[in-house]
């Protein structure tokens, strides 16, 4: 198994080297409130640049719930899509599915998000994630999920390669 990840992510990175695509890294923190009740999420990840147009991102993180004095895993899968850019400022939509875990699952959300990017320098960008229009699994019922709250608002810093 660890033989087959290690000529996948070798694999990878001479595909990125010859598109010119570029992996990155970064990191988001969420703080609000879930029901009323304070939630905060923390959330590194990694993604993959395969255009000027899409990416593709998977993030792992915890998120404390007040409401249950709960610490739940975190799996986020995301795609992104840059809708409008001058080069300094983006505005993205993404396409979420997020999976939170104690002993089973928690939370679950999948929908698209809008994202700004600010490139403070060629290697260095800020990100601030606002929202999801969706569906989520929340207190074991699945909901439509329109707005904003701690799991789907996010401030990011990401380091590209």
């Amino acid at each position: 198994m660890k033989k087959k990840l290690l000529v996948t992510i070798i694999s990878l990175l001479c595909f990125c080297n010859i598109s010119k695509a570029q992996f990155y890294i970064g990191g988001g923190i969420g703080i609000g409130y879930l029901s009323d009740k304070f939630a905060f999420d923390i959330e590194p990840h990694v993604g993959y640049e395969i255009n000027d147009k899409w990416a593709l991102g998977l993030g792992i993180g915890a998120l404390y719930d007040d409401e249950y004095s709960s610490t739940y895993v975190s799996t986020k899968f995301y795609t992104r899509y840059n809708v409008w850019n001058n080069n300094q400022f983006y505005f993205d939509i993404k396409g979420i599915t997020n999976i939170w875990l104690d002993d089973e699952v928690e939370i679950a959300e999948i929908g698209f998000a809008p994202s700004f990017r600010f490139k403070a320098s060629e290697r260095v960008q800020f990100a601030a994630n606002i929202g999801l229009l969706g569906v989520q699994y929340y207190d074991y019922e699945w909901c439509p999920a329109l707005g904003v709250n701690a799991i789907n608002t996010s401030l990011e810093i990401i380091y590209k390669f």
